[in-house]
């Protein structure tokens, strides 16, 4: 029985040793985000243009989509779009069937996509207009970019970084502690987004051009960042 009660007590007294040593190795941190958006003038405009064609057989559909196609391309270049900025983007062939009806023919598509980059602005409304009339009969995903993008991306993770020091500076102050070294930063690997109305083309009520609203880039970067405490 003796033995045992030493024993207990040799047992809390480690504890009591212990636990201040436990406090001590508690790492204190405070965690904040930040972030920053840097709004860029448009240069650049990217549009996927396409033909349909829908005949009887595939050889009928395919050799006039590609008859249109070369029309387009060609329409496209004599708008001063550069060779190397008209690329195909998506072709496809596929049935077109009426299951409702057993006896009705089968009918084929053929659709061939370009993308293309436009880097004068006031001339997408033309480059719209020349290959509708040279027979595309798709036109979708007009979106604006910068070239500046990268640099702008960069700077705005700079500046998003400061942005959480700040709080994580004032945090630690309202709490009486001191801000320690970073610990660790996560950041958002993706840029871009929102786009404003800078610039109008071809927006005269009497023009029968296509009406082209470029826009702002918004490049937007955020980051999440852990500091020490004392």
């Amino acid at each position: 029985m003796k033995k045992a009660l030493i024993m207990l007590l040799c047992l809390l007294a480690a504890l009591c040793l212990a636990v201040p040593a436990l406090g001590e190795g508690v790492s204190r941190t405070v965690s904040v985000s930040g972030s920053s958006n840097i709004s860029l003038a448009a240069d650049t405009a990217t549009l996927r243009i396409g033909v349909s064609t829908v005949r009887d057989t595939v050889a009928e559909a395919q050799s006039e989509n590609n008859e249109i196609m070369q029309r387009v391309i060609a329409a496209i270049l004599g708008q001063n779009v550069a060779q190397e900025d008209v690329v195909t983007s998506d072709f496809s062939v596929y049935t077109e069937r009426d299951y409702s009806d057993a006896s009705a023919p089968v009918r084929y598509h053929v659709d061939n996509t370009l993308y293309v980059t436009v880097r004068a602005l006031d001339t997408v409304g033309d480059v719209i207009d020349a290959a509708t009339a040279a027979g595309a009969n798709q036109m979708y995903g007009l979106t604006f970019s910068s070239s500046g993008e990268t640099a702008a991306y960069e700077k705005a993770l700079r500046r998003a970084y400061e942005d959480a020091a700040a709080k994580a500076a004032l945090l630690a102050e309202a709490a009486g502690q001191t801000l320690g070294e970073v610990v660790s930063i996560n950041a958002s690997n993706s840029y871009g987004g929102d786009y404003g109305i800078a610039n109008t083309y071809a927006m005269d009520a009497r023009s029968a051009k296509t009406a082209i609203v470029s826009g702002d880039v918004t490049v937007s970067a955020s980051v999440t960042v852990v500091f020490a405490i004392k």
